[in-house]
């Protein structure tokens, strides 16, 4: 037996009211000038991709993110600090269709600054070293290559670190 579950996809008005749901009271105020920006730059990848591979988990996601950001900071993230959220979660890219650009794109409310900029080394070493630490609570980190290229990134030396690391391989999707 199986249950299918559907809804419509959310417009920018329901994400806007998730997105302050997922924030909290508490950080609110620092953050409800670019829930909108949020909404935008999601619709944007959502309506834009071939398939649906970037979903509401991805969304959510970057709203904690965020959210969490705010609260370490108790002000509003800079541009960089979203930059980096919004790459670590719809980084990568499909032929032409790069979904992090198009939903940084969106961004209205905050300033770009040229110092913003990081590598995709930069983040890929960010996300091995926030997943050690028990503090950050985030999902896996996804490497999708071709036959093995992501292990040998996984193993380079300013990768490596005391933590225990399990590496699962699958098939393609």
């Amino acid at each position: 037996r199986g249950i299918l579950l559907s809804r419509t996809p959310p417009d920018k008005n329901d994400l806007i009211k998730i997105g302050k749901g997922i924030a909290g009271k508490e950080n609110l105020s620092n953050m409800d000038g670019m829930l909108s920006d949020l909404a935008s730059g999601y619709m944007a990848v959502y309506s834009k991709q071939k398939r649906e591979y970037y979903g509401l988990r991805d969304y959510y996601s970057v709203i904690k993110g965020v959210s969490r950001k705010a609260s370490e900071l108790n002000i509003s993230p800079c541009f960089g600090d979203i930059e980096y959220i919004v790459r670590r979660n719809f980084g990568g890219h499909f032929e032409n269709f790069v979904p992090a650009e198009l939903f940084l794109q969106e961004f209205k409310t905050i300033f770009k600054s040229s110092d913003d900029k990081f590598s995709q080394s930069e983040l890929i070493q960010g996300c091995l070293q926030e997943s050690n630490t028990q503090a950050y609570q985030s999902r896996y980190i996804l490497f999708l290559t071709i036959n093995q290229a992501a292990l040998q990134i996984l193993q380079m030396p300013q990768n490596q670190s005391e933590a225990k690391r399990v590496v699962l391989f699958g098939s393609s999707f």
